[in-house]
């Protein structure tokens, strides 16, 4: 196959090239009639009367140059004809170059890849042992996995090793500060009675004294909401209180007259009025509410003979008599 691509490479398409002859013999004479014919009508001004000689001016311009780019036209076609030709040639050749080109270069490709994995897998046990037991991580740079830090059996570089050594102290000290700045961070809230947590986070993106800055800020903004609400909270007591006492006032000097109470109206319904006869039975403090009911009700109570059983001593009658809320006369409503 090599001796086949130094043939190709050593030899020629022996193309022969003769470079063609473009004259224009009357060129002088045709750029004089055609100045002397531009100039004649250069700078005219047309009116609405001159429409017709305008139109027949711009047919013969127009004219002219049309058969100047058909004579153009005509020339490019037939001088790019070999040359269209040649290339069509070399657009083949290169046809049948590009089908094991193509193979070839997807080929080395997975090759490349295969080989940067194998550089991934030899970056991460170089890591591995240059990390163990140091609780950091740093970040990866893109050039570590170029073929020229490597050897050819996977062997760092001096350099990459420099490299590495270099960003594993760098993530050595960014911790120390870290955790320098979260101790401080963390005193100051303990100092200021304030729940640290929320505010470690901004160390992300802040040092302490700005943090710290931050805390005494909203220290302020609270102090001041606090402040407000407070002066609000006075104010609307102070209002109640002027309330208070300003009706006080007017009460006290009879400002408002509070009209006395008045029983609306009864207008009176007639009802026929009829007598029952009933027997009422019941503790004597059940019949006084009952007498009580009655005489508010205007309800007119006389008192009725009740027969007596035999069985019943004359002390039960004594006691029956005398005990109705109703026996005494005097007492009656009516």
């Amino acid at each position: 196959m090599s001796n086949e691509l130094e043939v190709i490479q050593n030899s020629t398409l022996g193309t022969i090239y003769e470079p063609a002859t473009l004259e224009m013999h009357k060129f002088d004479e045709m750029k004089a009639v055609v100045q002397g014919f531009s100039d004649k009508y250069t700078g005219l001004a047309f009116t609405r009367a001159d429409k017709k000689g305008a139109e027949e001016v711009r047919g013969k311009l127009l004219e002219v140059r049309d058969k100047f780019e058909k004579e153009r036209k005509i020339i490019k076609r037939a001088y790019n004809e070999p040359l269209n030709a040649y290339e069509a040639k070399i657009k083949e050749l290169n046809g049948l170059i590009d089908v094991p080109l193509n193979q070839i270069r997807d080929g080395l490709k997975e090759i490349d890849e295969a080989e940067r994995q194998e550089r991934v897998a030899a970056l991460d046990e170089l890591l591995d042992i240059k990390l163990a037991d140091m609780d950091i991580s740093i970040e990866r740079n893109a050039s570590w996995l170029n073929k020229g830090m490597w050897s050819a059996k996977l062997k760092p570089s001096t350099k990459l090793n420099d490299e590495i050594d270099k960003a594993v102290a760098d993530a050595v000290k960014d911790k120390e500060y870290r955790e320098m700045q979260v101790k401080v961070l963390i005193e100051f809230c303990k100092g200021q009675d304030i729940e640290p947590a929320g505010w470690v986070s901004q160390l992300d993106h802040r040092n302490a004294m700005e943090v710290i800055d931050l805390i005494n800020m909203d220290k302020e903004r609270k102090a001041r909401i606090a402040a407000e609400q407070e002066r609000k909270a006075a104010e609307h007591e102070a209002f109640l209180l002027k309330q208070q006492e300003e009706l006080a006032a007017i009460v006290e000097a009879e400002i408002i007259e509070v009209p006395p109470f008045e029983e609306p109206e009864q207008i009176e319904v007639y009802e026929p009025v009829i007598t029952n006869t009933i027997q009422v039975t019941g503790t004597i403090a059940q019949l006084n509410k009952l007498n009580e009911f009655l005489i508010t009700s205007g309800i007119r109570v006389e008192l009725v003979a009740v027969p007596m059983d035999s069985e019943e001593s004359e002390q039960d009658q004594e006691y029956m008599e005398d005990d109705l809320a109703w026996a005494n006369e005097d007492e009656w409503p009516f």
